[in-house]
């Protein structure tokens, strides 16, 4: 979620890593200069070749990730872009922005194909079908909304939440979408007939700020308000796992699950640290201090041992890490 005001500044950390013996060893190969407000979104494309990484400053920027120079700029947007998919080929991307709308880009040529008008408010969350046929997106008006990329219209609406939805993804057969919401809880809906199939609460109740299935579908990643990690499984309609050590108190943070060497997850955090966890122990392997302002966005690279990471004004900078184990 993107904010028309710069947050309060936070000291900067010492520049220092923390690892345990079980670790991880992510350094800072490259930072990546351009935007000129807070990071919303870093995302790596599909084949690995590109990250795209977009911002409050309405812009989203495409680099190629061999020496990670910037290679097109994509300008369209009226307001600040809050997220981005890509197609299964890195081809085309999606975006989500405050402007209320969602639009369809050529990553080669940089040309906006397609502007997908009907939330009435804020769009926080898009993602592409694995077949990149389709795009969901859920936004502050508490709709899921699928678009068909072809012609750019809306196939399916779903009043899908009390509350704002703040993140929505589907599943690796593109059969199911998975939303959260800030009132708590996790919906899990059948495309074919927009009914919904399971909504997952926990005991605390807390706001959902992010959710994503894994690779095999049988479980979420799911973020929360009140600094908690979750995995949940499907099958048994519960959480099974819980990951905390980082601050999450105010903003949706990106999570993601880092599979090139062991499972890991990975997550910013709001005091400006990134914080990488083990899977399965639920250790933390490996804080990360070099940003100085809140940690909205981070992703890992499908196949290398790599992430990227992005601040809050002012430290609007992306980061790129590189880890030997």
């Amino acid at each position: 979620m993107t904010e028309s005001e710069s947050p309060p500044p936070i000291s900067p950390l010492k520049s220092k890593q923390e690892t345990t013996t079980e670790g991880c060893s992510y350094t800072v190969i490259h930072t990546l200069k351009g935007h000129t407000k807070s990071i919303s979104v870093v995302k790596f494309s599909p084949c690995g070749k590109y990250l795209g990484t977009a911002s409050a400053d309405k812009q989203i920027k495409i680099w190629e990730t061999d020496k990670f120079n910037c290679e097109r700029t994509l300008y369209g947007h009226k307001l600040g872009v809050n997220d981005i998919s890509w197609t299964s080929n890195g081809a085309f991307l999606a975006s989500a922005s405050d402007d209320t709308t969602v639009k369809l880009f050529s990553v080669e040529t940089g040309i906006c194909l397609r502007t997908m008008k009907g939330h009435t408010s804020y769009v926080f969350s898009c993602d592409f079908n694995p077949q990149s046929s389709l795009v969901v997106s859920g936004g502050y008006d508490e709709t899921i909304r699928v678009w068909d990329v072809l012609n750019g219209q809306c196939v399916r609406m779903l009043p899908a939440h009390t509350d704002p939805v703040t993140s929505v993804a589907f599943n690796h057969m593109g059969n199911l979408i998975a939303s959260s919401s800030f009132e708590g809880c996790i919906r899990i809906w059948d495309l074919s007939d927009g009914r919904c199939l399971q909504t997952l609460v926990d005991l605390d109740h807390a706001p959902v700020t992010y959710v994503s299935f894994t690779p095999n579908g049988k479980y979420l990643v799911s973020g929360e308000l009140g600094s908690t990690i979750k995995i949940w499984s499907l099958e048994k309609e519960k959480a099974v796992k819980k990951y905390k050590g980082h601050v999450n108190e105010k903003y949706c943070i990106f999570a993601n699950l880092a599979t090139t060497k062991g499972q890991r997850i990975i997550c910013g955090s709001e005091d400006g640290r990134i914080i990488v966890w083990d899977v399965q122990k639920k250790t933390i392997l490996q804080e990360l201090f070099c940003h100085t302002t809140p940690v909205l966005a981070t992703d890992s690279h499908p196949t290398r041992n790599m992430m990227a990471s992005g601040g809050l004004e002012p430290d609007h900078e992306v980061r790129i890490w590189f880890s030997n184990s």
